[in-house]
């Protein structure tokens, strides 16, 4: 079983600088530890000789597993679902009914209310990791190195998510006004372009596994034939 708490990790900028240029506009497929510096190696064997010789107790007891597991499941399916609807050839009567569905999931996303935009994004941005944080220095450098990943991680979804639900309210397409305020159409193809830009870059940024499937998905007499030849 792997242990969260005593991860040692090539992709911690601290403790392995130099393959932050080595991996700069590379696929995640393709990332190497090709071309790490003599120093790096002598600090991540360091790092590996103390987490083999730090006893179990010392780590917090937290469920990092389930931790990450539960931020990608609360944002997987959204932001891809988000990223489907913006997919979508829409007509100029269906615009604004589809943007108004766009921004629906937007305020489920960020759990917004009648609140404005910056309070929604700290609750969005900050909710997740808030209770871990109080532990402070109990934690473990591998502990610290996961708890900025999760922060670091929410506070982009909810920058670019309420970004979104902040500028349909702006356009006009929130539930909240009156039908006979609807923008005009030219405006809604404007506002669904940035907001395609914004989570093709989110979903480019995030890189999750859970996305890596065929597009169209297989049928299901693929499916099954694989699986009988896996076995």
């Amino acid at each position: 079983m792997l242990d969260f708490s005593e991860l040692v990790s090539f992709y911690d900028t601290a403790l392995v600088p130099s393959l932050v240029p080595r991996r700069a506009g590379l696929d995640r497929w393709d990332h190497r530890v090709a071309g790490i510096s003599p120093e790096d190696i002598e600090r991540v064997q360091d790092r590996l000789a103390q987490v083999l010789a730090r006893p179990p107790a010392t780590t917090s007891g937290i469920d990092w597993k389930t931790v990450l597991r539960v931020v990608v499941d609360r944002y997987a399916s959204r932001l891809e679902f988000i990223q489907h609807l913006l997919n979508l050839t829409l007509d100029d009567g269906s615009i604004f009914d589809h943007a108004q569905q766009i921004q629906r999931h937007t305020s489920v996303t960020t759990n917004a209310t009648n609140s404005w935009a910056a309070p929604v994004f700290r609750e969005c941005a900050t909710s997740q990791a808030a209770s871990i944080a109080y532990r402070g220095t109990s934690l473990t450098p591998s502990e610290r190195l996961l708890l900025q990943a999760v922060r670091e991680t929410t506070h982009e979804i909810c920058r670019v998510v309420t970004k979104m639900w902040a500028s349909g309210m702006n356009f006009g397409v929130d539930a909240f006004y009156p039908l006979e305020q609807r923008p005009e159409v030219d405006h809604i193809d404007t506002l669904m372009g940035e907001w395609k830009e914004d989570v093709t870059q989110l979903i480019s940024w995030l890189d999750w596994s859970v996305w890596v499937k065929c597009r169209p998905a297989c049928g299901f007499e693929v499916t099954q034939s694989s699986y009988l030849f896996a076995k």
